[in-house]
């Protein structure tokens, strides 16, 4: 009876006293670290210069400072998580490649008044991140498994959102020819359209030459960042336009940005877009 005793308590003491230990200990540490392969080498950078080149990469096309705010936190909290358990790589934390993990900007690279801008987000949200379970939870992209991914452990926490409107921000935009995409799909001859959307808007699957292709496999074919995909035809040639750099789930660059120039803050966006986490500070320094 003794014996059962002790280890009901030790199991007791590892379910509950050392998950709030190792909060405790990330709620203390301000001088977190994410290890990045950029430009052919391992970067140890700390966690809000990481914030900051995220803002730097993302920046263009964002009006509103609290729509900035809101991309600092989701920021901060991927790479806070990225930091504390990694993802696919095994000698880093992430890549700076946006195929694959997150694109980084150059600091260097941006005028003053966008500098200016970035470092105000980054500053004013400094610390604060986005939790799950007592973690940070990885809710700026879906990036432990491949594009677009329905079966990734983040879509359990980042609802799909259907935007009102076309997101320009970050629009991409391809010229094909439609004989050259059937030769990539192995078809003979037919047309080509994309023709049933989920419901956060993005392009579920297209029907080429009568061959169902899913909406991430398109948007790999033609090498664009986004499923939430328009085609205008043409004699030939068509062009296909990509709206924003995501997968419809999690925070939305436009409507966040649609948000504050309506007077919602920082706060509200990310209570909108990731209603099942919680808005906490991990370090004030």
């Amino acid at each position: 009876m003794k014996q059962l005793l002790v280890y009901f308590l030790i199991i007791t003491l590892c379910v509950t006293v050392l998950p709030i230990a190792a909060h405790r200990s990330i709620a203390a540490d301000g001088g977190m670290t994410v290890s990045v392969f950029i430009n052919g080498a391992v970067c140890e950078m700390p966690l809000e210069e990481y914030v900051l080149r995220v803002l730097a990469h993302e920046q263009r096309g964002i009006e509103n400072e609290e729509c900035l705010k809101a991309l600092a936190v989701a920021a901060r909290s991927c790479g806070a998580y990225l930091s504390l358990y990694g993802c696919k790589h095994d000698d880093f934390d992430a890549c700076a490649d946006g195929s694959c993990c997150i694109a980084l900007g150059e600091i260097t690279d941006i005028d003053k008044a966008s500098l200016t801008r970035i470092k105000n987000a980054a500053d004013s949200t400094r610390g604060e991140v986005l939790i799950c379970d007592g973690s940070p939870a990885l809710s700026l992209f879906c990036i432990c498994t491949s594009r677009g991914s329905r079966e990734s452990k983040e879509f359990e926490y980042l609802p799909a959102v259907a935007e009102e409107s076309e997101c320009v921000v970050h629009m991409t935009e391809r010229v094909f020819n439609a004989s050259e995409l059937k030769d990539k799909l192995g078809l003979v001859d037919g047309e080509s359209d994309c023709l049933v959307y989920t419901e956060n808007g993005k392009c579920e699957f297209g029907v080429f030459g009568g061959r169902m292709v899913t909406g991430d496999e398109l948007a790999m074919l033609l090498d664009l960042p986004s499923t939430e995909l328009a085609i205008e035809k043409g004699d030939g040639e068509s062009v296909c336009r990509s709206y924003g750099v995501g997968h419809g789930y999690g925070l939305s660059l436009c409507g966040g940005d649609r948000m504050a120039s309506a007077g919602f803050d920082y706060i509200d966006i990310v209570e909108k877009y990731f209603p099942e986490l919680k808005l906490n500070k991990m370090y004030n320094d």
